[in-house]
């Protein structure tokens, strides 16, 4: 069955995160080989790769993050804190603590 757009759970955008993201929680796990982001609990997407695409990925690649700053689109540059350095003082204005990844494309 094919999503249409007045079905709950339909998207007109093929990105992750959106502005409505910032200052929000996201929780990345692994579940069967699949990247499960969660944002304040509720699944956003399951991806085949997350931060581990990067040359060289930055941080852990599960786990929790604060979401700082969303550029919406594919592509676009989303800003992560590492909730380890959230809990150490850190904020969404600590330059060096701060994770720039490109917003994925969703995958399902």
């Amino acid at each position: 069955d094919e999503t249409t757009v007045c079905d709950v759970g339909a998207r007109l955008h093929r990105y992750v995160f959106e502005s409505t993201d910032e200052q929000q929680t996201l929780v990345v796990g692994l579940r069967d080989g699949r990247y499960a982001l969660r944002i304040n609990d509720v699944l956003r997407a399951e991806l085949a790769a997350f931060l581990d695409a990067l040359p060289t990925p930055p941080v852990n690649v599960t786990g929790t993050f604060r979401v700082c700053n969303v550029a919406q689109g594919v592509g676009g540059g989303v800003q992560l804190l590492d909730a380890g350095a959230e809990a150490s003082g850190a904020t969404c204005s600590t330059r060096d603590t701060r994770v720039v990844v490109p917003n994925p494309e969703l995958d399902f």
